[in-house]
């Protein structure tokens, strides 16, 4: 089925703001990764690396059913 442009723009403007989000969550967490590195905290990087990860596929899942969502309004 073909979108019109009303639901194109709705789905541009999820993956914008979507975008948006992951890209905070990855400004957040890169710089303490880093830390936790360089202060030779392995498992403590490893851990931060999870959560970013979790973070990062939560808001992907949340973006992926918002967009369905849009898809099958009528």
């Amino acid at each position: 089925k073909k979108l019109t442009p009303q639901p194109k723009a709705k789905l541009a403007e999820l993956d914008r703001v979507y975008s948006a989000k992951i890209a905070e969550e990855e400004l957040s967490l890169t710089p303490k990764i880093a830390a936790a590195r360089v202060a030779s905290d392995l498992e403590g990087a490893q851990k931060l690396k999870e959560i970013l990860r979790a973070q990062v596929q939560k808001l992907r899942r949340k973006l992926d059913a918002e967009k369905e969502a849009v898809r099958q309004e009528k």
